[in-house]
């Protein structure tokens, strides 16, 4: 019974761990990523955060930094103002960590939170932290851009 008890629990586990780490697991080791979330498109912040992106979308790519907007019930990963929203509130519900009506999240190429604000991150901000992580100096010393 208590072999039963155990992998029941070890079960739950890695289902609940699979689960957190389902929607944005595909970029792990590949990309870096920066969630933009607000509870509306008009929010002032979510358009000028990106704005601020735009201004480099070239350093965005030397990083390899992808950009997910996401919204109570839509997302899209990119910039470009095209409507390629995919209905969705997972990765609002899973991901968001504040009740401001804006956020910006950094994650790391291992999946890990390292940057979380209301404010505005600006490219600067982000490219000095980035720049600083051993894994990105290890990127810059192989030629990996």
């Amino acid at each position: 019974m208590k072999f039963l008890h155990l992998l029941f629990s070890l079960t739950f586990t890695t289902m609940s761990t699979t689960s957190f780490a389902q929607d944005l697991s595909i970029h792990q080791w590949e990309n870096r990523l920066v969630l933009i979330f607000s509870n509306n498109l008009n929010n002032a912040d979510f358009k000028k955060q990106i704005a601020e992106l735009q201004t480099d979308e070239e350093g965005l790519r030397e990083r390899k930094i992808l950009v997910y907007q996401v919204l109570p019930t839509q997302f899209q990963q990119g910039l470009k103002p095209e409507d390629n929203w995919q209905k969705g509130s997972r990765l609002y519900t899973k991901y968001r960590q504040n009740e401001a009506n804006f956020e910006v999240q950094l994650i790391g190429l291992d999946g890990g939170k390292k940057r979380v604000q209301t404010d505005i991150l600006t490219t600067e901000k982000l490219f000095s932290m980035i720049d600083k992580m051993p894994m990105r100096q290890a990127e810059l010393r192989r030629g990996n851009h």
